[in-house]
C-alpha cells in the first residue's frame, strides 16, 4: 500500500478543528476517538478516479494544510478529492466579507471560525 503526502497553502480563512468537529457531528455514529484541539481529521473513502479505497489524514500548520493519503490507486487524484470535499480548493479570501454583509452568515462564522462548507466524498455518499 502506497502513501502520498501533499502540503499546500489554503487561500482564505480555514480551521481544521472547525471542519473536523462539523464532520464528527454529521456522522451517523460519532467516531470512537473523537478528536480534540490539534487532532487530525481522518476518513476513509472510495476515490472517484478509480473507486479504490483510500485512507486520508489531514493536519493543519498555520495557513497550510497537509493531506496524507494511503491506498493502492491514484493517490494524486485522491488528495485532490480531499481538497475538494473540504473546500480547500477554493480561494476564500472574500468569505469574511460575506459575513459582514449578511448577519446570518456572520453569526455562523463567529460560532465556527474558519469553517468552510464541507462536502461528501462522492455523489454516492451524498445520496
Amino acid at each position: 500500500m502506497a502513501r502520498h503526502m501533499v502540503e499546500f497553502e489554503v487561500a482564505g480563512p480555514w480551521s481544521l478543528e472547525s471542519s473536523r468537529e462539523f464532520w464528527e457531528e454529521m456522522a451517523p455514529v460519532p467516531p470512537a476517538e473523537a478528536g480534540g484541539e490539534g487532532a487530525a481529521l481522518r476518513t476513509v473513502f472510495h476515490a472517484d478516479a478509480d473507486w479504490r479505497q483510500v485512507a486520508a489524514e489531514v493536519t493543519q500548520s498555520g495557513s497550510a494544510a497537509r493531506v496524507a493519503v494511503t491506498g493502492d490507486g491514484d493517490l494524486d487524484a485522491a488528495a485532490e478529492q480531499v481538497r475538494r470535499f473540504l473546500s480547500l480548493d477554493v480561494d476564500a479570501r472574500g468569505w469574511p466579507a460575506v459575513g459582514d454583509r449578511d448577519p446570518v452568515i456572520g453569526r455562523i462564522q463567529a460560532r465556527r471560525p474558519g469553517l468552510r462548507p464541507c462536502g461528501f466524498h462522492s455523489p454516492y455518499e451524498a445520496a
